[in-house]
């Protein structure tokens, strides 16, 4: 990491380098004339009291504090929304296939614990506020102002990236030895050097300042006491020409909030294309009002997010804009195509109807121990080309070893057909006389003589839902699905010595 100073332009192999190439304390010292610090300066009214001071309320607002807070604010709003977002329905349903989500609510209490343990540390921890608490102020004059530059290479990436800290070489007579000084303190921050035309130090060469030392140790303490962020007041560094208080706590808020909405938008969304995703294409007035209302808000919010960065830095280029509007349409696109299914769905109060299908296998795949899918691949029961469709853990329990079933189809509330489940065939014993369904659909089972015969009436339904306490949920079967049920029935059973015969009507 490099961290050498680079010298204003103009200055490079004047008196202010030396010989090897460092900054020349005494020729900047020289420039600026004698050390002559103006009497009565006043270092600001949290230094008055007698040590140990308190740390006035106004000093927690400053650049240092108001970041700090604005991390407990964010902490807490998100680990709100995680408890209050777990026990949503969907977000259940869906804990399966995204298995974080099962843990969302502990998520949430995490980071609520972590928000209070952040507010009690700022509130009672020391940190920075030391220099105030204990340190000695010192009048001190800035000999320059500099912008040293790290560079970092990812080990594992190459990526070089870089970072700046403001210098500023300061002197000041130590108030131990009665010796002028002169160092170079450094801010505590470092930010992204790409944007460095966008910050300012907030102080010249020549300005005499307050430094800050801590009893005891020595000039490696010291500390311009605008670079600390303490004083909402005196907070030199700026960007934009605004102090770097960071987001305030309605804007952090506000960002947190956002997230959460995000996060449950990406949610929805993967719950759209893994449940119930529509089987055929919009009409055009349905398409123009979700897909193409949501390309035209997205296309509308990215242009007018990228012209007003381009007011701030007139620099951008309009290509910029262009593609920023373009991802824009296509984000907006998809939400609205995400809008469209779960309103489709969720508001769907169509009586369902049920498509035969014959089951070739099913199957769970779990990929990154975080996400996990469900499949089935099917066929239509008159044969055809088999497919394949995500499930519910729900669904995928159901059907055991069952090779006939039926999707679930509804019209859906704006008319676009979705699969709503997956139902395998199943058999109930018939008590008492027989419906109308079942005589049209039910069997005679016959046993073999093994200590005595084995004789019932038995009908096939679909498993909608299973239930251990009240019992399964069921719908009838479609009388093709029916045929088929019984003819696998009879061919299952024959080397068993069981005889099946129709109900007659």
């Amino acid at each position: 990491m490099d961290q050498s100073p680079t010298p204003p332009p103009g200055d490079a192999g004047k008196p202010l380098v030396n010989q090897a190439g460092q900054l020349d304390f005494e020729a900047l010292a020289q420039r600026q004339g004698l050390f002559n610090p103006p009497a009565g300066f006043d270092h600001g009214p949290e230094f008055e009291p007698a040590k140990p001071r308190p740390v006035p309320g106004r000093l927690r607002r400053g650049s240092y504090g108001s970041r700090r807070w604005s991390t407990v604010l964010t902490l807490l709003v998100l680990g709100i929304g995680c408890v209050i977002f777990k026990p949503i329905p969907f977000i259940e349903r869906l804990s399966w296939h995204v298995l974080p989500l099962g843990y969302l609510h502990w998520i949430g209490y995490g980071l609520i614990a972590l928000a209070v343990i952040k507010a009690i540390s700022n509130r009672f921890s020391r940190d920075r506020y030391r220099y105030v608490v204990e340190g000695d102020p010192i009048v001190g004059r800035a000999l320059g102002i500099f912008a040293p530059v790290s560079t970092t290479v990812d080990p594992q990436t190459n990526v070089v990236s870089e970072s700046f800290r403001y210098l500023a070489v300061v002197e000041y007579v130590d108030p131990e030895t009665q010796k002028i000084e002169r160092i170079g303190t450094l801010t505590e921050e470092e930010w992204n050097n790409n944007k460095q035309v966008d910050y300012d130090a907030g102080v010249d060469a020549g300005e005499y300042v307050t430094l800050v030392k801590l009893p005891g140790q020595g000039t490696d303490s010291v500390r311009l006491y605008g670079f600390l962020g303490l004083d909402p007041d005196r907070d030199f560094v700026t960007k934009d020409g605004r102090p770097l208080t960071g987001v305030s706590p309605y804007t952090a808020v506000l960002i947190s909030t956002v997230v959460l909405l995000a996060l449950w938008f990406l949610i929805l969304a993967i719950y759209v294309f893994t449940y119930c995703e529509p089987r055929e294409e919009p009409d055009l007035a349905t398409g123009l009002t979700f897909l193409g209302g949501g390309a035209l808000a997205g296309f509308i919010v990215a242009a007018w997010l990228t012209l007003a960065r381009q007011r701030k830095h007139p620099g951008s280029k309009i290509a910029g804009l262009t593609l920023a509007a373009f991802f824009g349409g296509v984000f907006g696109l998809l939400a609205g195509f995400v809008s469209l299914g779960a309103i489709n769905a969720a508001f769907d109060h169509t009586q369902p109807t049920y498509e035969p299908i014959r089951i070739t296998q099913h199957w769970n795949t779990t990929h990154n121990l975080v996400f996990r899918t469900y499949e089935i691949e099917y066929a239509p029961l008159g044969g055809g080309k088999s497919e394949k469709h995500g499930t519910s853990v729900d669904d995928l329990e159901k059907l055991g070893n069952s090779t006939l079933g039926a999707l679930e189809i509804r019209q859906g509330a704006l008319g676009l057909d979705w699969i709503a489940g997956v139902h395998p065939v199943g058999w109930h014993r018939i008590e008492g006389e027989p419906t109308a369904e079942e005589v049209a659909t039910g069997i005679l089972v016959e046993g073999p003589d093994v200590g005595g015969a084995r004789t019932g009436k038995m009908a096939p339904h679909l498993i909608v839902a299973r239930d251990d306490e009240t019992g399964d949920t069921t719908a009838p079967c479609p009388p093709d699905l029916a045929e088929a049920a019984i003819t696998d029935m009879t061919v299952a059973t024959a080397p068993l010595g069981f005889k099946i015969q129709r109900l007659k009507k």
